[in-house]
């Protein structure tokens, strides 16, 4: 599973415990008409790096920078469970290299007196090394061949099932196999049909945990606690289930991001590695628990903002691997929103070297909901939702959002690509732009601007959940600055906006209404944020449903007046006011009675020379009934955009 750490680009970031709970990639193939090329750039925005289940690294990391105890931050992410103390395995075989050859061998470089022994620790000795020399071991006819500075000791010897062991005593010993040192426990050497395989073995749980290189030790206390736990549960609960000798490495767990990310002595010797030793001693034997036993305690370096469901990652449905809120996710995390834009040949070259993705000259490509709980993509449910479905000359193809993620990330490898352009979650969209992070799922609300030269430009602002944030775009989806808050930052009932041309300048403003939980508190805005005055209440201030806005030029004066409708929770109050804030017109869109609010916009439906039309549609728990007022009357009565019936 990915983490924190910096590391090389590999298809293995969703990888940790896939020997239980099996990704779903699922490919379904059909016909299409024939396609045309698509766009010349896919642009996908996404959130978060790796699978989203269970804890969220950045996420412990926040929760703890603001104040969590690691017991808290576990308990979030673990629904359902409680940190207690269990009975820990001993004598842990992890494994952390495998040479295949052709000629399989490694180089060990000691730290102290180092014996090398034939059938275990306490077997024959058949060589020994001190500080400051060089071993080198080789396969050469199924035998181990052991050279101290390039002499040999002895003769071939072991092969045959009889493996190799270099006790160093507590010195730190580097392989160079994966250049970490290794200081707990001994080395086994083991000739298999492989090739030569390396396992780190007989060493406590805290002496393994002290190797584990998964975050900065640097951080919040009671963020390196949680990991130290997490870590330590992981490990407990696969041993526990799996043993210690599996057949697929003869450990019990890998040393790499397949299992957990084991970097031996570096972590110790790192900055700040004592206060991870601390960490994991001040937890020893604690656990993350459910009805008394150990939990498969999956973690991944960011959620993106909400963690995800189990079953929607991988195959099984867990009752504490649900996703919940991880709004702390954002602390510090450079791929708490990332973007990606990929030029059509590439997309093409990728998704052409794998058959479950190969559709012919590529047309399109679509993400399907049902999404996970966070907005992941998520497996294929059927014909015509979940998943990915990609279009082409050859016809459709349809593939899990992982699957997708794989193949692309493959193609990226063998272009030779980094990491800095690969897909880091399935937490993604893709197409247009996302004005706010991806995992915010309250909406946007978008109005059109313009410059007196004629350029146009885009302003939107967060929906309902999300805080008043207003971003100003081109029309091709580049963010102008950084945008500004309409109203005090920590209010999340989201803004309304529109652009009007107040003044007559050729230029738009940016009229603003604050969303439900808030006032009906209409501002004015400049491009670069600067309020125009201090605004108004478009009607009583005590009401916290919020308000609508638009805009349009009702007598022809070249300047826009301010249309506003009352938020849910108010009635259907429609008015005009003027840039100052006087009120021009009043009127009732539908039955006074109703309280669900109305949603305004403004138009001229005769051409530009005709009169200024207000178009109207109800709230929460109104049908939806469009309506056209001019001068506070309707035009006729208006029609059902959609069943009558939809409330």
């Amino acid at each position: 599973m990915p983490r924190v750490l910096t590391r090389s680009f590999a298809l293995r970031w969703s990888a940790a415990g896939l020997a239980v709970l099996s990704l779903a990639l699922t490919a379904l193939v059909s016909t299409a008409p024939p396609a045309v090329a698509g766009p010349s750039v896919f642009h996908i925005e996404g959130g978060g790096f790796g699978h989203g289940v269970g804890m969220s690294q950045y996420g412990a990391h926040g929760m703890a920078h603001n104040g969590a105890t690691y017991q808290q931050i576990l308990t979030h992410y673990f629904t359902g469970t409680a940190v207690q103390g269990l009975q820990q395995p001993d004598g842990l075989r992890i494994w952390i290299a495998l040479d295949p050859g052709p000629n399989p061998g490694t180089t060990l470089t000691p730290s102290g007196d180092t014996q090398f022994h034939v059938d275990g620790p306490g077997g024959q000795t058949v060589a020994s090394a001190s500080s400051g020399q060089t071993v080198r071991v080789n396969v050469v006819n199924g035998q181990f061949v052991i050279l101290v500075n390039n002499a040999q000791q002895g003769g071939p010897v072991g092969g045959g099932g009889h493996n190799l062991y270099a006790t160093y005593n507590g010195a730190p010993m580097r392989v160079d196999k994966t250049g970490n040192r290794y200081k707990y426990g001994d080395l086994e050497m083991s000739i298999t049909a492989g090739g030569l395989r390396l396992v780190v073995e007989n060493m406590n749980m805290q002496q393994y945990l002290y190797g584990l290189g998964e975050v900065p030790s640097s951080w919040e206390m009671d963020a390196l606690k949680a990991q130290a736990v997490a870590g330590r549960t992981y490990a407990k609960e696969k041993i526990d289930r799996l043993g210690e000798n599996r057949s697929d490495c003869g450990c019990g767990l890998f040393g790499t991001v397949s299992d957990q990310n084991y970097v031996g002595y570096e972590k110790e010797a790192a900055t700040a590695g004592d206060q991870w030793v601390a960490a994991v001693n001040q937890t020893n034997q604690e656990t993350v628990t459910y009805q008394g036993a150990a939990i498969q305690a999956f973690y991944s370096s960011s959620s993106g903002g909400y963690t995800e469901n189990s079953e929607n990652v991988f195959a099984t449905a867990l009752p504490y691997l649900k996703g919940v809120p991880d709004p702390d996710d954002s602390y510090q995390n450079p791929n708490f929103h990332w973007t990606r834009d990929y030029t059509h040949d590439e997309m093409q070259r990728w998704l052409d070297a794998n058959s479950a993705t190969n559709v012919g000259t590529l047309d399109d490509i679509q993400f399907l909901p049902p999404f996970g709980v966070s907005g992941r993509v998520i497996k294929v449910v059927n014909d015509s939702s979940g998943g990915v479905r990609i279009t082409g000359s050859g016809g459709v193809k349809r593939v899990s959002g992982g699957t997708f993620q794989a193949v692309v990330n493959a193609g990226m490898q063998a272009d030779g690509i980094g990491i800095s352009r690969a897909l880091l979650s399935t937490l993604m969209v893709i197409g247009g732009f996302a004005a706010y992070p991806v995992q915010f799922l309250g909406g946007v609300y978008v109005s059109a601007g313009k410059n007196s030269d004629g350029g146009r430009w885009l302003v939107t602002g967060a929906g309902d959940g999300g805080g008043p944030h207003v971003r100003m775009w081109t029309t091709t989806g580049a963010p102008i600055g950084g945008g500004f808050f309409a109203y005090d930052n920590r209010f999340v009932g989201g803004v309304r906006v529109a652009a009007c041309d107040l003044n007559g300048d050729g230029t738009s403003e940016i009229v603003t209404g604050a969303g439900p939980g808030g006032g009906p508190h209409v501002r004015v805005f400049l491009q670069d944020g600067t309020p125009v005055g201090g605004g108004f209440f478009a009607y009583d201030p005590r009401f916290v449903g919020g308000v609508y806005v638009a805009c349009a030029d009702f007598n022809g004066d070249g300047k826009d007046e301010i249309i506003t409708g009352v938020g849910p929770g108010g009635g259907p109050n429609v008015k005009v006011f003027s840039a100052d804030g006087t009120t021009l017109q009043s009127f009732m869109a539908y039955d006074p009675g109703f309280v669900g609010g109305v949603r305004v916009a403004g138009a001229h439906l005769d051409g530009t020379s005709g009169p200024t039309s207000i178009i109207t549609a109800p709230g929460p728990g109104g049908g939806p009934h469009v309506r056209v007022f001019t001068n506070g009357q309707p035009v006729g009565g208006g029609f059902f955009a959609y069943t009558a019936q939809f409330v």
